[in-house]
């Protein structure tokens, strides 16, 4: 049995690849369909890189108080609430998590509450850490100044009990994770638009590889395509 999780890429884009931008107002029924089905795929664990999840965390937060907390750089484990959890990779700690226990991007569709998780390098400050003990926001370290995904991944399943992922990251967090060979499934709403200039590619760093095509599905729209790849 492996020390980790399974890692299924989950992503909404354009025909030009883009997965941010004005063309996702116009695909509503996508959308919709899109987060409907999140946890459809066998996981209760949704993984997104930190300038995602800023759109759901605008904050303020007030760290004063906190001014003066000396924090060990060893695990946090909240206590649980349910089976579900909303997971960050924020290497410094710049999130600004209001709660431990709240459903994240409400306004996009999501309705299932689910336990905070955030992964930090040692870096993160001390008044920060302290801060999100306070409000019981989990936090684990996973490398000292830069992350290590099979380091994070390993502890999400060590002490979570997460056995897998659904990752809906940007080009950076779905590249990183790609390039090291960490994910066994990619499945692609491909959405009848061409992106205006702006937008955010599916993948960067990525690596060349091949992936078989699992399923294809139509959906009612008779335009936005449903696929799903395995990797060879």
């Amino acid at each position: 049995m492996s020390d980790l999780p399974e890692v299924y890429i989950y992503m909404l884009e354009s025909m030009d690849g883009i997965g941010t931008g004005s063309y996702l107002e116009a695909a509503t029924e996508a959308v919709t369909d899109y987060f409907q089905r999140e946890y459809s795929f066998g996981s209760k664990a949704i993984l997104c890189g930190r300038p995602t999840y800023e759109q759901g965390l605008p904050g303020p937060i007030d760290l004063s108080k906190f001014k003066d907390a000396k924090v060990e750089r060893v695990d946090y484990i909240a206590p649980k609430k349910n089976d579900y959890y909303t997971i960050a990779i924020d290497p410094k700690g710049k999130l600004k998590w209001t709660s431990g226990f709240f459903c994240i991007f409400e306004d996009y569709g999501r309705t299932q509450k689910a336990n905070s998780v955030t992964i930090l390098t040692e870096e993160v400050k001390d008044d920060y850490l302290a801060y999100l003990k306070s409000i019981e926001v989990s936090y684990i370290f996973a490398g000292k100044d830069k992350i290590d995904l099979k380091t994070a991944l390993t502890k999400l399943k060590k002490l979570f009990g997460i056995e897998r992922v659904l990752c809906e990251g940007g080009p950076t967090t779905n590249g990183l994770l790609l390039q090291e060979d960490l994910v066994q499934k990619v499945i692609f709403y491909k959405c009848p638009y061409i992106a205006a200039p702006g937008g955010k590619p599916v993948f960067g760093v990525a690596k060349d590889s091949k992936w078989n095509l699992e399923t294809f599905e139509m959906m009612k729209d008779k335009s936005t395509l449903i696929l799903s790849y395995t990797k060879v």
